[in-house]
């Protein structure tokens, strides 16, 4: 037979095998008889083989036997033949797919002796594998090839051992904070240490439940088949490519690992799936351009480790799939280096990962803590200890003073009825970018709380800019603002206060701040107002105040005055006002004006409610049984805004008059015009049980422009108050007299009756008179009196006396 030519290093160029097995069965049946019998081993039948002859050990006589191997650590089956030179055959088979023993040397390469003196016929090793045959044969004087031996096993334990290292640290990060990526890097080291057990020959040498080599090839498919899906879900859970990038990564991935499943019984398995590796690695390699220019670190790294995976991989796979080509056997461990090194970066990328988790979890906490959640600004925890700041710093720099700005936002509550809830906190976030950027540097902007908003000016700037900086506030909240397909205007009341080391604690400065805002709102708001001392005065007297006006409710120290509604026509009264006084102990009389707004601040206002509604009743049983009450007069009782929607209010009511025996009809509710522009679902139902009472309704101050005149279509009321700033103005102005017959005009076209309120001189009476109106209110006519002396009064009428003989005059009875 032709034998093929010789070579200084390394096999010849692949041969047919058949050829070779035939020679060394004809030597193996003519060799002397003092030989021990030789048995050619058959290959497996319809798999792959190549031969590869040694001509340069032919005739040759070294001092010990040689080790003929395959560097391909993967092959699986390696038959070795040999004739010595007494003429006696040796063959002897190793490999992946055969017992570990039968290798002459436990090395992780499939290796097999010849005897240290040869013969004329040189030795061959016959390759059969049903993936790739490469020509990566080898031999070595027997000592030496056991010392690279040992070297092998040691590099190989430190692989392994670094695998388990790595999984260990990928489950302690998963038990610290799970999530995608962290799950599927220790499925994959999973994966990876099963398939390098076995690929690397360590799991039958190394671990006695491995199964046989009978089980070999199912293992390794089964190692492949888990190992290429856990690569792809790591990039998946940390890349997150588009959805058809990341289908077509994934479909692959399926072809994939179907191949490598197959090659457990096929031939063409693990080159099919080799061949579909490279596809993925291609559809990956767009987004590894991608992230390894991303300037996040962690994707960079991610990125370089499965490029050194994908290349590795590639090589190996190029490997074995150029069947002839002499690659250098470098090759047949550059997947698993590739593999160390992806371990090794995807750690480091998961480590800056959980990094950057922590850091955003600590800016989402901080952000918590200081952030409010509506608007974005910082929130009153952070407000309060930046001013605890300015106060130490005051402290030790007495000019290093900052202005602290409250602006709270009036009648905010409309918006929130007209735009909802959601449409209020829209407006409240653009209030809050507003006034971002209204900031200059070393300033800060915060929503303290509901709808006031705290500024804090940079320290050492003259206190009039914190005027200045208002009235810039005021301008861009008067522009309209974005509520859904609404638009609004705000309007604010700002307080201004110096933080400065002469208070004690933080919640001094935020309280002065508080006081002139409030005086701001009660000087009509939109406006600003720095803190003065005697504020605090002002402050302390009102607390007085409430406290007496909670034991003047208990001690019922409230009275009621009533003031005649009358005809303007005969004087006659059509019905009375309930004007609420205080009989205060040692301060004398007080007016309504001196402590409502006392109780409407300080939580009062419905209990003073409800003590008038008792006083009115009682006092209304008392005329009817004394016979003072005609037929058609009515008492009419204020009710504020913060009363509309009260339900235990028209409880009361009912109570009252249930106990005192009334006729409904003879009580009348007057609402302030203002009020009605808060219509809210609440207060419509609340009406609605009011009508369905029978309580008659009175819309109180017509004409002072804030009435919706939708809402006084929706309203049913029986009569009218016009604004008391008409009477003030009907002599000399054409406009007030034109609201006034406007007025009339509403009021015949409901059918209800026009009172005008503030008569003080007969000019004006006669006025009205001339305008159209019929009733009217005020000092000239009479005044607000106490019930013995509405009782006098409503004598001269029943005493029958002509309203010429009673005359209006400056003097009448009060």
């Amino acid at each position: 037979m032709p034998l093929a030519p010789a070579q200084a290093h390394g096999p010849t160029v692949p041969a047919p095998s058949a050829a070779w097995l035939a020679h060394y069965q004809e030597l193996a049946a003519a060799q002397p008889a003092h030989c021990a019998p030789a048995q050619i081993p058959t290959l497996p039948e319809h798999m792959p083989s190549r031969a590869f002859g040694l001509p340069a050990l032919a005739a040759t006589s070294q001092a010990e036997p040689s080790i003929i191997y395959s560097r391909d650590a993967l092959v699986e089956h390696l038959l070795v033949l040999s004739r010595d030179a007494e003429g006696c055959v040796h063959a002897a088979t190793s490999g992946r797919l055969l017992a570990f023993s039968q290798r002459a040397v436990a090395s992780p390469f499939a290796n097999q002796r010849i005897p240290a003196t040869l013969g004329d016929t040189p030795p061959v090793a016959i390759v059969s594998d049903a993936k790739s045959i490469r020509p990566w044969i080898r031999h070595q004087p027997e000592s030496e090839f056991r010392a690279g031996a040992a070297l092998h096993w040691s590099l190989l334990g430190g692989y392994t051992g670094a695998l388990a290292i790595l999984l260990v640290v990928g489950l302690g990060f998963v038990a610290w904070r799970r999530n995608a990526f962290a799950l599927t890097y220790v499925l994959y080291l999973a994966a990876l240490q099963v398939y390098h057990l076995q690929a690397l020959g360590l799991g039958p040498a190394w671990l006695p439940f491995w199964p046989g080599p009978e089980h070999a090839r199912l293992v390794q498919a089964a190692a492949i088949a888990l190992l290429v899906p856990s690569i792809v879900a790591v990039v998946l859970a940390f890349l997150v490519p588009r959805r058809p990038l990341a289908l077509a990564i994934a479909g692959s991935t399926v072809l994939a690992t179907a191949a490598f499943i197959a090659s457990a019984w096929t031939n063409w398995g693990y080159r099919a799936g080799a061949l579909i590796f490279v596809v993925i690695a291609v559809l990956v390699a767009r987004l590894l351009w991608q992230r390894l220019h991303h300037p996040d670190a962690a994707l960079r790294w991610f990125a370089a480790g499965l490029g050194a995976s994908i290349v590795g991989g590639g090589l190996q796979a190029a490997s074995a799939v150029a069947v002839d080509a002499n690659l250098p056997t470098a090759l047949s461990v550059a997947f698993p280096v590739g593999n160390l090194i992806e371990a090794v970066c995807w750690l480091v990328a998961l480590t800056l990962q959980f990094r950057g988790e922590h850091l955003r979890d600590r800016q989402r906490l901080w952000s918590a803590a200081h952030r409010d959640p509506v608007t974005g600004l910082y929130n009153r925890h952070w407000l309060r200890a930046h001013i605890a700041d300015a106060l130490a710093t005051a402290a030790r720099r007495p000019g290093a003073r900052c202005q602290l700005l409250l602006l709270d936002l009036d009648c905010f509550n409309h918006v929130n009825q007209v735009c909802g809830h959601a449409g209020g906190d829209a407006v409240l976030r653009q209030v809050g970018q507003s006034l971002l950027k209204l900031l200059e540097p070393g300033e800060a902007v915060g929503r303290f709380s509901g709808d006031q908003f705290l500024l804090l000016l940079r320290p050492g700037r003259d206190p009039s800019a914190a005027e200045g900086r208002a009235g810039s506030i005021l301008t861009k909240l008067a522009e309209p603002l974005r509520c859904g397909a609404r638009s609004v205007s705000l309007r604010a009341s700002i307080g201004i206060a110096t933080v400065h080391a002469g208070y004690a604690q933080v919640d001094d400065a935020i309280a002065d701040a508080t006081l002139a805002q409030e005086t701001a709102r009660r000087q009509g708001g939109h406006r600003a107002v720095r803190f003065a001392k005697s504020m605090r005065r002002t402050q302390k007297e009102q607390a007085r105040l409430r406290d007496e006006l909670v034991r003047a409710l208990e001690r019922h120290q409230l009275r009621l005055h009533y003031q005649p509604v009358v005809d303007l026509d005969t004087g006659r009264a059509i019905g009375f006002e309930a004007l609420l006084r205080w009989q205060h102990p040692s301060r004398g009389l007080l007016p309504a004006a001196r402590f409502v707004p006392v109780a409407a601040a300080g939580g009062l206002i419905r209990a003073l409610g409800y003590q008038v509604v008792q006083l009115a009743c009682d006092q209304l049983r008392h005329w009817q049984q004394r016979s003072g009450w005609y037929s058609g007069e009515y008492l009419s009782i204020n009710l504020s805004a913060e009363q509309l929607g009260d339900e235990q209010l028209l409880t009361e009511v009912r109570a009252a008059l249930d106990s005192n025996g009334l006729d409904p009809s003879a009580l009348r509710f007057e609402i302030p015009e203002a009020a009605l522009a808060a219509e809210t679902p609440e207060i419509r139902a609340w009406r609605a049980r009011v009508l369905g009472q029978h309580l008659l309704l009175c819309v109180d101050g017509l004409g002072a422009g804030q009435t919706p005149l939708a809402a006084l279509a929706d309203l049913a009321f029986d009569s009218i108050k016009l604004d008391a700033a008409m009477a003030a103005g009907v002599l000399h102005q054409g406009r007030a007299q034109s609201l006034v017959q406007a007025g009339v005009a509403l009021g015949t076209q409901f059918s209800c009756l026009v009172i005008a309120k503030g008569i003080e001189s007969r000019e004006q009476l006669q006025c009205f008179r001339r305008l159209g109106c019929n009733y009217g209110q005020g000092d000239y006519l009479a005044a607000a009196m106490p019930p013995a002396a509405v009782s006098d009064w409503a004598m001269l009428w029943q005493a029958g006396a002509p309203a010429d003989a009673i005359g209006y005059s400056d003097s009448r009875l009060h």
